[in-house]
């Protein structure tokens, strides 16, 4: 049986950037950062600032909503023909400039237009790409992930990880295991072998459904509740599907789902209506759920999985 290993643990939150997210609103951050390389920025206190502004820090998933930045010198003014760049977490799209960068007008100002992909809070983060101060930005993106939705094609950001806004502390899922039976497994797609070699009996290899478990690290505070997860594979979104698990503040919990199902000699996505084919394929979850006191997570990650015929006699 095959092990198959988480091929991208999700980030949390900001680490050492070099060109940091941006989303919209209509609130400036007050998590500034310095560390200034910048004609118009010399410190936190002194020369020349950087606004970000959110129009709505709460967004409905599948909404959109608009953002901007603004450049002042030392002396107060406008900052024009300036590239700002932007980047969010994962599940904060970018969809106006999609690749995150723009130039500041003859104002010193510049704006875009951001969309929610899942439920969770999540951060974005504007500086100019030479260095200087970074602006900071935490925008609530509420509800469900309807079926069917896929996000928003071609939109940028979304490559500084997932997390929850608040400090250093974060959540993740550390690994994706795939079982049959309880044991690590490939994926068996069909139940052809008889296990007796005598076809005039029906001595059929054992053929089970496919569990996925979460390995989830909880380093906030809080206690986590996860609640529904989904998952993404070539062939599209599945409907959002029932886990329940606690994980500790401070703590970490395996949490597990069927995700393939076993039925009349085939396999077959569970929320996704096609059968499963040999090869190694990718496969994006999300995991959904709420800390103590409310506030909605999303863990997204990355993984591959091997499916073909396989012998279980």
């Amino acid at each position: 049986m095959k092990h198959i290993k988480l091929a991208s643990l999700l980030l949390i939150f900001l680490s050492s950037l070099g060109i940091v997210a941006c989303n919209s609103g209509s609130t400036a951050t007050e998590d500034n950062e310095g560390g200034i390389n910048s004609i118009f920025v010399s410190t936190d206190t002194s020369t020349g600032d950087i606004e970000l502004n959110v129009r709505a820090d709460s967004v409905a998933v599948t909404e959109t909503t608009t953002f901007s930045v603004h450049l002042v010198d030392a002396n107060g003014s406008d900052v024009p023909n300036t590239r700002v760049s932007c980047d969010t977490e994962d599940s904060l799209a970018i969809l106006e400039p999609n690749s995150g960068s723009f130039i500041t007008d003859s104002h010193g100002s510049a704006s875009g237009v951001l969309g929610c992909e899942a439920p969770g809070s999540f951060r974005m983060a504007c500086r100019i790409p030479s260095g200087g101060k970074r602006v900071f930005a935490t925008v609530k993106c509420t509800g469900t992930v309807p079926d069917g939705f896929t996000g928003f094609p071609g939109s940028g950001g979304q490559t500084l990880g997932n997390g929850v806004a608040g400090g250093e502390e974060s959540i993740q899922i550390t690994n994706i295991d795939f079982l049959e039976e309880g044991v690590l497994t490939a994926i068996d797609i069909s139940q052809i072998f008889d296990c007796d070699g005598d076809f005039a009996t029906d001595d059929p290899e054992g053929f089970f459904d496919t569990m996925v478990q979460f390995s989830i690290t909880n380093g906030t505070f809080q206690d986590f509740t996860a609640t529904s997860y989904n998952y993404t594979v070539a062939s599209g979104t599945s409907t959002t599907l029932p886990i329940s698990a606690v994980v500790g503040a401070g703590a970490t919990a395996s949490v597990s789902s069927f995700v393939f199902n076993a039925s009349g000699g085939t396999k077959t996505f569970i929320g996704i209506p096609v059968s499963l084919v040999d090869g190694q394929f990718s496969i994006t979850f999300r995991v959904f759920g709420n800390l103590a006191d409310g506030t909605p997570v999303t863990l997204t990650a990355a993984t591959s999985y091997n499916s073909g015929v396989i012998d279980n006699c």
